[in-house]
């Protein structure tokens, strides 16, 4: 099974969308329920809602899954802590392959938020 994390966003759904043509057995986790029946149409296994801030909503997404696609929602302040909280909570369920996808130019010092990127 593989977990992709922001399923229902422009970058997951059309990941979604070519891993269900391979006949992959997906785990989509979204924060509502407005993107159920949309990525069900695609051929998901199943359907995760929940909070990425939250370690058990988290958790219980990562439950019998080998593969992680991680992809932050944008402009979240607090990515840097959802990502680590994230893998660590991978690293701990065994998971065996893990792509985290974020914005482009980290380096760049204007974002904030990228900072912690590059200490």
């Amino acid at each position: 099974m593989i977990l992709i994390i922001g399923a229902a966003g422009n970058i997951g759904f059309p990941i979604v969308k070519s891993l269900c043509k391979q006949n992959a057995m997906i785990r989509a986790f979204v924060h509502s329920e407005k993107s159920i029946e949309r990525l069900k149409a695609l051929g998901v296994t199943e359907v995760c809602i929940g909070d990425l801030r939250k370690r058990d909503d988290l958790h219980n997404a990562l439950k019998g899954c080998h593969s992680v696609f991680h992809v932050m929602p944008p402009f979240s302040e607090d990515e840097f802590e959802i990502s680590r909280q994230t893998i660590e909570l991978a690293c701990k369920a065994g998971i065996e392959h893990f792509v985290f996808n974020s914005v482009i130019h980290p380096q760049m010092r204007e974002m904030q938020k990228k900072k912690k990127k590059l200490l």
